[in-house]
């Protein structure tokens, strides 16, 4: 697998697009990290499922009172627990990503996606489309268990042919040591942060995790609102 990019230089975006190899392997936590990191807004478009426990709103608790970015509510807040263009079908809607409009903000931009990179939103786009269509930076949450090394290659391997700048790895869970080193030699991209086991992060814990130092690679370009 080459370089997906040059990692001698900046990569710039719009903002940062977080996705992840699978569900459930602690892409909310990242951004979470990541916004607080950076001091940056946060935008989730698509919520599927229990959405009085929704994702924005378990980062908002995260981030406390005190954050000074914005988040912004989601496009699409669909109530089935089920991929994207399933639970707007149950509700009679359908999601296009020409329907989005990225959110204007001084501050650098989170963005969540949901499920995998090739999360289906309909019977022709995917969560990926967002990251192009919107010119957003790439970081992989990658986690540990059995089938991880087939989905984080799968996942690279795409992100690579959709010519996507990736600017790193997040490793999430604990015993990510085995992992660490055959991606980052086959990828050529550098783990830029570890979050430790996913349960036991707190509101106290979020801003000890990450720094910007972690994130020096990602030059976001401005959104300032007009």
């Amino acid at each position: 697998m080459t370089a997906i990019q040059d990692m001698d230089r900046p990569l710039q975006g719009r903002g940062i697009f977080v996705t992840g190899i699978d569900t459930g392997v602690g892409k909310t936590i990242a951004s979470a990290v990541l916004a607080s990191s950076l001091g940056a807004d946060y935008w989730k478009p698509v919520q599927c499922g229990d959405l009085e426990n929704s994702d924005t709103n378990r980062v908002k608790e995260l981030l406390g009172p005190k954050h000074p970015g914005c988040f912004h509510p989601e496009a699409w807040a669909l109530k089935a627990p089920q991929s994207p263009h399933i639970a707007a079908a149950r509700e009679g809607k359908s999601i296009a990503v020409a329907d989005l409009r990225l959110p204007s903000t001084p501050r650098p931009l989170v963005v969540e996606g949901a499920g995998g990179c090739l999360c289906p939103l309909s019977s022709s786009e995917t969560m990926l489309d967002i990251a192009k269509t919107f010119e957003l930076v790439v970081l992989v949450v990658i986690r540990s268990y059995l089938g991880a090394f087939n989905h984080s290659l799968l996942t690279l391997e795409v992100l690579q042919r959709r010519e996507l700048p990736v600017a790193g790895l997040i490793m999430s869970g604990s015993d990510p040591l085995e992992m660490i080193p055959y991606l980052e030699k086959r990828s050529k991209l550098p783990f830029l942060l570890h979050i430790p086991e996913l349960s036991h992060i707190t509101a106290k814990s979020i801003a000890a995790i990450g720094g910007t130092e972690a994130f020096a690679s990602i030059d976001l370009l401005g959104q300032e609102i007009v």
